[in-house]
Parts: C-alpha cells; sequence; structure tokens
C-alpha cells in the first residue's frame, strides 16, 4: 500500500487535484476525484491512472479544491445544534416546541430540545457580547435558556424558558410570568442542555459559509454527498460548496486520552509542572503558527511522558512544534523511544519554526516515551505541543 501511495503522489506532481486526502497516520494524499460508498474509498487521479482503494477507517481529512461563485449571505443568524454542528439561516415561522428556518440547505424544522444556541448576525458587534455568548453557549445548563442581549455597551444576560420563538421575536418564562421579547433586541439565544442523539463517529462537514454538519456519510461522488445528518434528514449536498471533510476513525486513539505511566519535568528556570492533556503548556488551546488542535499535550522542557502499549499498535504520529503562547521565543527537541530504543529525535525546533509532522513505526512495542529536550537557549519559554498525538492500530489486525 505504502508503494501505491508514493507512485500516486509522484504522477500527481503535474496533475491539478480536485481534492487532498489526508489520512490518519498523516500522508497526504493529492487526486483528481474522490468517491465513497458502503465504506470503501475510491482515489482517482487523472483518466489515465487506476483507481486505488482504501477505507474509511483510514481517512482523516478530505480538502476539496474547488473554487466556487462566492455570493453575500443573505441569512440573519447562525443556528448551532447540540451535535456540535451549526448552520447559517433566518427563522420564518414558529414550530410546536421550536422552529422552522431557511437554512443554506433548505427548510428545517428545529425542536428547542435539539438546539444549543443561536446568533443574530448584526444585532451587536461588541466583542464582550460574542464573548458572553460563546462562553454561555459553553457551559449550558439543564433547565436554563438564555437571551444574551447588550445594555450601556455590557452585556446582559436574561435566564428562563423560551416559551414561544418566531421571525419577529418570542416569549420566554422567568418563574410563573412569561416576557415578551424582539429578536432585533437579542444578539444570541442559548438553550437548556437537551438529549444529544448522534452517531459514535460522525464525519464532520465544513461548508464554504462556514456551517458545520455532523452526521453519518452515506455517499460520495464527484459531483454530491448524501449525509445522514445528526438532526434528522438525509441530505444532498454539492460538493462545490464543501470545503472539508472530517473522519473519526476507531483506528486512532489519541494519547491525551490514555492516562501515562510517567509523566516527569525538571528545568533550570522552573519548577517542575505535569503535562496539560488537549491544552497548551500555559493553559490555552494548542496552537501553532496559527494552526489550532483540538487534540494533543502540552508541556514545558524538560519533559518526559511514558505510555504502556503492550505491542497493539502499528505506528505513533503527531504534529510538533513551539505553542504560540511564546513565540517566537523557544527551542527544543523531540525525542520518541519504543522500550528504551531511540526510534526519532528530531531537530531543534524554535518558535520561528513551523510544526513538523511526523509518524514513527512503533510495531511491537511494549512501553513508548515521549521526550521534549530543551535548546540551545536552556529551558526559556520552551512550551511545547504534541499536537494531535495518536496511535495507530492495524486495520488489517482489527478487521473491517
Amino acid at each position: 500500500m505504502t508503494r501505491i501511495f508514493a507512485s500516486i503522489l509522484l504522477a500527481l506532481t503535474t496533475t491539478a487535484s480536485a481534492a487532498v486526502v489526508t489520512l490518519i497516520d498523516g500522508r497526504v494524499v493529492p487526486c483528481a476525484s474522490v468517491s465513497i460508498a458502503e465504506n470503501t474509498v475510491n482515489l482517482k487521479g487523472t483518466p489515465q491512472r487506476n483507481e486505488t482503494t482504501i477505507t474509511t477507517r483510514e481517512l482523516r481529512v478530505i480538502d476539496f479544491k474547488r473554487t466556487p461563485q462566492r455570493s453575500a449571505s443573505r441569512f440573519a443568524a447562525v443556528v448551532y445544534h447540540n451535535h456540535g454542528g451549526r448552520l447559517r439561516g433566518t427563522i420564518t415561522a414558529q414550530s410546536e416546541d421550536g422552529i422552522e428556518v431557511e437554512t443554506t440547505l433548505g427548510q428545517h424544522t428545529f425542536a428547542f430540545s435539539t438546539l444549543a444556541g443561536i446568533w443574530f448576525e448584526n444585532i451587536s458587534s461588541n466583542p464582550a457580547v460574542r464573548a458572553e455568548f460563546d462562553s454561555t453557549l459553553s457551559n449550558r445548563l439543564p433547565g436554563k435558556d438564555v437571551l444574551i442581549t447588550e445594555h450601556d455597551g455590557k452585556s446582559a444576560a436574561v435566564r428562563g424558558r423560551i416559551a414561544m420563538l418566531g421571525p419577529e421575536g418570542g416569549t420566554i418564562q422567568i418563574g410563573r410570568l412569561e416576557r415578551p421579547f424582539q429578536s432585533k433586541r437579542i444578539a444570541g439565544i442559548v438553550f437548556a442542555t437537551g438529549a444529544i442523539n448522534q452517531d459514535a463517529k460522525p464525519t464532520l462537514v465544513e461548508l464554504r459559509d462556514n456551517s458545520v454538519l455532523t452526521g453519518r456519510l452515506i455517499t460520495l461522488n464527484e459531483n454530491t454527498l448524501r449525509l445522514a445528518a445528526s438532526f434528522g434528514p438525509e441530505l444532498d449536498i454539492a460538493v462545490d460548496r464543501i470545503a472539508r471533510l472530517r473522519f473519526q476513525s476507531d483506528l486512532i486513539v489519541f494519547l491525551s486520552d490514555m492516562v501515562p505511566v510517567a509523566d516527569e519535568s525538571s528545568g533550570l528556570l522552573h519548577p517542575p509542572a505535569p503535562a496539560r492533556m488537549d491544552r497548551s503548556f500555559s493553559n490555552r488551546k494548542l496552537s501553532m503558527h496559527d494552526r489550532v488542535f483540538a487534540k494533543g499535550i502540552g508541556v514545558r522542557a524538560h519533559s518526559l511522558l511514558r505510555y504502556r502499549l503492550e505491542g497493539r499498535f502499528k505506528s505513533f504520529a503527531a504534529t510538533v512544534g513551539i505553542d504560540d503562547a511564546v513565540r517566537p521565543r523557544g527551542s527544543v527537541l523531540f525525542k520518541i523511544s519504543g522500550d528504551g530504543r531511540e526510534l526519532r529525535t528530531t531537530e531543534v525546533l524554535t518558535g520561528r519554526d513551523q510544526p513538523h509532522d511526523i509518524v514513527v513505526e512503533v510495531t511491537g512495542v511494549n512501553e513508548l516515551t515521549l521526550e521534549v529536550l530543551p535548546g540551545p537557549d536552556a529551558d526559556l519559554s520552551d512550551h511545547a505541543d504534541w499536537a494531535d498525538a495518536r496511535l495507530i492500530l492495524d486495520h488489517k489486525e482489527t478487521g473491517p
């Protein structure tokens, strides 16, 4: 399989690609077209090339490189769903215990219990109001809906239960009283937590208008993606409207979801401190050269992490470098060892360097050790990220 992908990469270096496929181990495969049916992925290079077939379990990302015609959005709101998706749309009518919304993908009905929030565009440009909405959306509570408004240049919140919502406004029940409100005075609504019914490993569909859908991918061809959306309907989406597809493979195990058997740190200029899971060492989002990562490990040199693998995995992959919190300062080396044997050590990476993608074979390794060593500038500002640090199972051994 490795030889096949190498030949595809070589053949396509002089051919314009319609899509770029990233595999779970970090390999990148440009291709002229991608089709998916029944978890089988066919990659085509040019009309003269034969098809290459893999499974969806081996996919991480598909980036579509087509340039669509751009037009200004006519929609007045962004509707956020319980399952993590969001759609641009305009509320057109109220429905029983919900709303009717004209979206980028047609008219849909959403029950309040399926919604996470609504942000109304062009109501407030105050960053504090948007920050209040984002914070409330990230920390939803059961039993309480929240109206986010702006008053005297500051954000304000009204808590209660949304009883009705339509194009012009609605009513919110506060205690025993129902109070009306106008949509033109509301910057956002955050709904109480509701039941989430979604696939365990959904596909994320990122549209070019910044909408995001989640659901089960049914088929994909050169023109259309068919998706069983997590909020209910089956949708046919034109490929020209899609920027990216993200897959969640059961062949990947993130190290930040595992418990290390050792987490050690030391330094000349700072006291010991443990690694942070899915956060940078400074407790922010993992970010390198403005690339943000949801998964990974943030450390400060000198750091040592040790994991017990028991020979279960095929390879280890990660994107490594200095976190944006300290750039352009910082200089470190990343060292990977298996059962006491050095497998890979990077060159010195500084805050001015782009992050590096690394893949290391770990077949048969029982114990994996990850170290971050200080560079020539001692350990000053050596905040380092093992972004997307993951172990990959062999799909041939785990079955379909």
